[in-house]
């Protein structure tokens, strides 16, 4: 996730162009590729721009382009990752996509679908690719999340998933022991913390894409499924999906919970106005310059429903690109390789609060820094309940559509029932047209 909204519009990426005149790992290595010993150059689109994100990976590229003599990344940052599509869309349609970038899961099934991804399975089992258990360290989640049609079109790269914040001074003043594991208890601390004479609240829900994803996770919380097992109809319009919005329009309603738009929940929570929110753990380093020292930040896990814990894993991949060379796709994935080894998946999840990608890497910062940084370490303790949003390539927009719904629900100008249905018609829709 997300530290920004992204808009979609597929058309252009779906046209296959000329530009897939590159040569594919599929044509070019019919046996194991020996070590790469040719400088190439590739580039790097991304949109790390902010908080400790942008200066963690420049370190990291700066310190690969050192440590060997074959391969230099060049980093081309974008604000958002609404400006990243955008940009990734019209170079693929230009016919000139970059060598690497960022990518959403949908994004890059999308690419796939206009023959535009490289096959990283050639790179993954190169001569000074992954051995067997190199490759059995990253966690089988993400692995498995890196896979489309059975093949690695992507990698893990910057994952994360939710967790709730919570400010422990405003606990205690309204006599809440622990911070809530159900919904249930969520909704009666939101009640608690809520004090409108000191203009303090329990929550808010905005209108940034986080909160459809954590809607997401909810409707596996209750019981539902967000499209059929054949993901060709939406399935989230059934009783777990309204009543994982319900909980939140009812919490809006009592005045319990504000809505707010983009990451204003943030200011909220840091400047000690709302006493909780639930956001991804790589907003960390954002939260706790929000706070400012002013309160002790403490984290938890995301609060339960009648099924369980469900959360939604997200964070992008990296994806390499058929257009360029099968040596410079092959040094991409020697940057894929060193970005995520266990030194630098441990500094980047470090400073960042992303999650390490690799198990021998939390291994060791279970000796070595959860100690001391136990908020960090609630996201991977998560890890046995994350979920994936589907792969289908129109899930982008409609998780833009579902987001303006719930929106919608929870400031009362639908009833649940009906705007979950209308939605689930336009998704429906999407899905039969692509």
């Amino acid at each position: 996730m997300l530290r920004g909204r992204w808009t979609v519009s597929l058309a252009a990426v779906l046209v296959l162009t000329a530009c897939g005149g590159g040569v594919t790992t599929q044509q070019a290595t019919a046996s194991q590729l020996g070590p790469l010993r040719h400088h190439v150059t590739v580039t790097f689109w991304e949109a790390m721009a902010g908080g400790s994100q942008k200066p963690t990976l420049e370190q990291i590229t700066n310190a690969f382009n050192q440590s060997q003599p074959y391969v230099t990344v060049q980093l081309q940052v974008y604000p958002d990752y609404s400006t990243l599509l955008q940009k990734l869309e019209a170079a693929i349609a230009a016919g000139n996509p970059p060598d690497m970038a960022q990518c959403y899961e949908n994004w890059a099934s999308t690419f796939k679908q206009a023959g535009v991804l490289a096959n990283l399975t050639p790179y993954i089992d190169a001569k000074d690719g992954l051995s067997a258990s190199q490759l059995a360290d990253y966690w089988p989640t993400m692995l498995a999340d890196a896979k489309l049609g059975g093949k690695f079109y992507m990698f893990p790269f910057n994952k994360s998933d939710s967790v709730l914040f919570y400010n422990p001074v405003m606990f205690r003043s309204a006599g809440i022991s622990h911070p809530p594991t159900t919904w249930q208890e969520f909704e009666q601390d939101a009640q608690k913390l809520t004090d409108p004479a000191r203009d303090q609240w329990g929550t808010d829900f905005s209108l940034q894409l986080g909160y459809e994803n954590l809607w997401e996770g909810m409707v596996t919380e209750f019981g539902g499924s967000l499209l059929n097992q054949s993901q060709t109809k939406a399935t989230f319009q059934g009783s777990a999906g309204q009543q994982a919005i319900d909980v939140w329009a009812q919490m809006v309603k009592n005045g319990y919970a504000h809505t707010v738009e983009g990451y204003q929940d943030e200011d909220d929570y840091g400047s000690g106005h709302m006493g909780m929110m639930v956001s991804t753990i790589a907003g960390y380093s954002y939260d706790v310059a929000s706070v400012g020292g002013r309160f002790p930040l403490k984290t938890a896990p995301v609060p339960a429903g009648p099924k369980g814990l469900a959360v939604e894993m997200f964070g992008t991949n990296a994806c390499v690109f058929n257009k360029a060379s099968q040596d410079v796709q092959h040094g991409a994935f020697l940057y894929i390789k060193y970005f995520t080894n266990p030194q630098n998946t441990m500094l980047w999840s470090e400073k960042t609060g992303y999650m390490p990608v690799r198990q021998s890497a939390y291994r060791e910062m279970e000796k070595t820094f959860y100690p001391q940084n136990p908020n960090l370490k609630v996201a991977v303790a998560e890890m046995p309940h994350t979920m994936f949003a589907p792969s289908v390539p129109s899930w982008e927009e409609a998780q833009n559509d579902l987001l303006t719904t719930l929106y919608g629900i929870v400031q009362g100008k639908q009833p649940a029932g009906p705007a979950l249905q209308a939605a689930a018609q336009k998704v429906d829709t999407l899905l039969t047209t692509g």
